[in-house]
């Protein structure tokens, strides 16, 4: 059987404090609402009853405006300073809020159990704070015995004897009902948030295979040429031009003739992975189309960049050098121009073709 306080559980944990933040996040911004009507709801109480409320009301209506008016404002201050980075305190503070504004409708019930015989500021207090307030089974049950065991300790103090055991079991109804309340409404809202990330982590998959080339796992073309031309753009911005490096395979249709296509995917991947791992974070990979590949370095000088394409040159010649399919690469590196993509492309492809011409496995500038 299912136990459902464990609940929490279903989080991944690297989700669990992410939703902590998000649902303490949640309480603040509905107790901020629910404290900003209980201000103007204990106001006119106090306006309309100023020559007949009682020294005790009184005392709890300005206790409470007091705290709300002080708690509220510190709440925000935090939330605020600490933004994403906010520390567990945070949550203390709004579980403290909720839990005094529990105890307060305990003692203003029993203040009007004693004056009236009605029990409507724990009713409406305690629903309240099931409906609005996110909290965890364990901290809700916590909070909600702790708030019916004080009102039933303190009742027989201010009932007239022969008539507490109604209140006590209305009590402990209306905390049973507002108990249950609170567990559905954080079960659905864990439900809803981990949808959420499920739908968004889905999302990204989706886009990133759209990206992706499914063979290489570098940028597709298209993605590639999008990178480019965003790159090209931020020249007129006054940046340095980024720099493109076309690569292509050599001789790789003798690879494919003479092992196979198999081997020959498995070639293309082994040169995929030697690119991703020596370009530098920033910098991106993709394949062209067939056997080619592009390297986009934004903001980068000539120098480096041509730097950093014979690293790839060199990686991809000595790593692969003692497999059958012994590969190198001939490419031609460019500073970009303010031009469109198009003309940057043919120019890198013709210094390409330059290489092969001049004997292969060389990067020409």
């Amino acid at each position: 059987m299912k136990n459902t306080f464990h609940i929490t559980h279903k989080v991944p944990d690297h989700l669990k404090e992410a939703f902590e933040k998000h649902y303490q996040y949640q309480n603040y911004h509905r107790l901020s609402l629910f404290a900003f009507f209980l201000i103007f709801e204990e106001l006119g109480r106090l306006f309309l009853n100023i020559g007949t409320i009682t020294d005790e009301h009184f005392f709890l209506n300005c206790v409470m405006i007091g705290t709300v008016t002080i708690t509220i404002p510190f709440s925000f201050y935090v939330k605020h300073k600490y933004k994403k980075d906010i520390p567990r305190l945070y949550g203390y503070i709004i579980y403290g809020i909720i839990f005094f504004t529990m105890m307060w409708c305990v003692a203003m019930t029993l203040v009007e159990v004693k004056e009236a015989n009605n029990m409507n500021t724990l009713t409406l207090g305690f629903f309240a704070i099931a409906a609005l307030a996110y909290l965890h089974p364990w901290v809700s049950f916590a909070f909600y015995s702790s708030a019916t065991l004080t009102f039933c300790v303190f009742l027989p103090d201010y009932v007239m004897p022969g008539i507490e055991h109604d209140h006590y079991i209305d009590a402990v109804f209306i905390s049973t009902i507002a108990f249950v309340l609170s567990h559905i409404i954080y079960k659905l809202n864990l439900e809803v948030y981990l949808d959420k990330i499920i739908i968004e982590e889905n999302n990204k998959k989706l886009f990133n295979q759209s990206i992706r080339d499914s063979m290489t796992n570098l940028f597709n073309r298209k993605h590639s040429l999008e990178l480019l031309s965003t790159e090209i753009n931020f020249i007129k911005t006054g940046k340095v031009p980024p720099c493109l490096l076309f690569l292509d395979i050599d001789y790789f249709k003798q690879i494919n003739d003479n092992y196979g296509h198999s081997t020959g995917d498995h070639a293309l991947l082994d040169v995929a992975t030697i690119i991703e791992s020596t370009i530098r974070p920033g910098d991106h990979a993709g394949r062209y189309g067939g056997e080619e590949f592009i390297v986009i370095f934004p903001e980068t000088h000539l120098e480096t960049a041509y730097t950093l394409a014979e690293n790839i040159r060199q990686n991809i010649e000595h790593k692969l050098k003692t497999t059958d399919y012994a590969i190198t690469i001939s490419g031609g590196i460019i500073q970009c121009q303010d031009k469109s993509v198009d003309d940057n492309i043919i120019e890198a492809d013709q210094l390409l073709y330059k290489a092969k011409e001049l004997g292969r496995n060389q990067i020409i500038i």
